[in-house]
Parts: C-alpha cells; sequence; structure tokens
C-alpha cells in the first residue's frame, strides 16, 4: 500500500493515500518520489498494479497521485499501449521536478510494444502541462539494454538534466551512461565520458549553474569492486 506522512512542526501523522486495486489479491502499489509547489499543490508518483489497455493483463504501471490541501486524489497518467490480448507492463516513475504549477516532469521507465510483440524499456520523461500529460517519445535509444531515469534537476523549464542506469535487468556495458538533457524543445543524450568500473548507476543530479552540474554515481567492476564517484559538466563536457 501507499504511505504518506505528514509533519505539523510537533509530530508526524499518516496521511490517507489512495490504493489502486484492480484485481483482489494484486494490491500492490507504492510512492516512489515527492515534490511540492505549494502547500495545496503536492505530487507523488511511483507504481501500481493495473489493468493494460486492450488487453485482460494486469501488470506494474504509474501511479500518480496529487495533494489538493485537503486529501489524495488518484490522477489518470499514461500506460503503455498493448497488441491484442498481449499485456505490457514495467512503467514506473521514480523522480518529479515540479517547475510551476502547469510545468511538472515524471521521470522513470516506459514500455513501448511493436505489432511482433516485442518490447524495449526507454527512459521515461513524462510532462504535465496543468491539463494533461504527454510522454516524450524522443527521449534517446542508447545501446540496447534499455535506460531508467532516478533523478533531475533543473534551473529552469529550458535546462533540465536527468539521469540513471543502464540497463534492463543487465545494467549495461563499460562506460556506459544515460544522462539527458532538455534545451526546452528536445530532449539529447550526453555522454558521460569515462567512468570506474564496469557497470555503473547514476542517482543523483544536482544543478548550481548552467556551466555546473554535478551527478552522484556507483560503479561496480569484477570480481566485486564496488565505487563511489562524482561527474562534473562544465558547461562543454
Amino acid at each position: 500500500y501507499t504511505l504518506a506522512m505528514r509533519y505539523d512542526g510537533t509530530k508526524w501523522s499518516i496521511v490517507p493515500t489512495p490504493n489502486p486495486n484492480p484485481a483482489p489479491e494484486l494490491t500492490y502499489c507504492e510512492l516512489n518520489a515527492i515534490e511540492a509547489l505549494a502547500s495545496n499543490d503536492v505530487w507523488a508518483a511511483g507504481t501500481r498494479n493495473d489493468q493494460d489497455t486492450g488487453a485482460g493483463y494486469v501488470g506494474t504501471h504509474n501511479l500518480v497521485v496529487h495533494w489538493n490541501g485537503s486529501s489524495w486524489q488518484t490522477v489518470n497518467a499514461p500506460i503503455p499501449a498493448s497488441f491484442g490480448l498481449q499485456g505490457v507492463s514495467g512503467d514506473g516513475i521514480y523522480d518529479i521536478l515540479a517547475l510551476a504549477p502547469n510545468d511538472v516532469w515524471f521521470f522513470g521507465e516506459w514500455i513501448r510494444m511493436n505489432a511482433q510483440g516485442f518490447t524495449f524499456r526507454h527512459a521515461l520523461a513524462m510532462h504535465y502541462d496543468g491539463s494533461s500529460f504527454q510522454v516524450h517519445e524522443d527521449v534517446p535509444i542508447v545501446g540496447s539494454n534499455g535506460a531508467t531515469i532516478l533523478a533531475s534537476d533543473a534551473l529552469g523549464p529550458n535546462d533540465i538534466w536527468a539521469a540513471g542506469p543502464a540497463g534492463d535487468g543487465d545494467p549495461g556495458t563499460a562506460n556506459f551512461s544515460y544522462i539527458y538533457h532538455w534545451d526546452g524543445s528536445r530532449w539529447s543524450h550526453v555522454p558521460a565520458g569515462t567512468m570506474p568500473g564496469t557497470f555503473h548507476t547514476l542517482g543523483g543530479v544536482k544543478m548550481l549553474a548552467h556551466g555546473d552540474v554535478w551527478i552522484s554515481g556507483s560503479a561496480w567492476a569484477p570480481p566485486n569492486v564496488v565505487t563511489q564517484f562524482m561527474l562534473h559538466w562544465n558547461g562543454s563536457g
């Protein structure tokens, strides 16, 4: 079940949250990210079990909820399309970046399926404009293992950075990175250069200026060496 707690300056209390329940035996749902614009304008998101569009199949999908100052409400967000009875699932949200009431980004994973029934995991960049959601299908496909976005930060609506781990089950290959930049009109992939180790996860983004961006990550290398590291963007690389 989802869980939200509120601090009033003295104590914490649990606030009721929606728990979508498409089938009695499938009540799994969780909130992974939260972002507030005001005391009556708070977004939270994660994953839920839900029915696939056009298919009799229950799978894991995006969960978005909103706090209006008095209660949490589920907000309908897109889920991947399916073909016939073939279900598609695995999308989820792991980070929220709220710039204004009509400019909110949701990041995570998105699944696509072609007519032959093959699926692929894409980095999810979903935008809310104050009335509706749009999944940005232009996030670049890099490599063959799929992608996820775990963290983001922005200086404004035309300067957003996002990053995450590589891989769909397999965390990727040597010096493989998922770093994306939004310039106000399109998403582009930005190579990270040489990183330590072999398999990488990028999990934190902090923007101080247009030419001063930090990304935190970890790397694994055989036989079992884990390295923590930082990447720095100086405006050109």
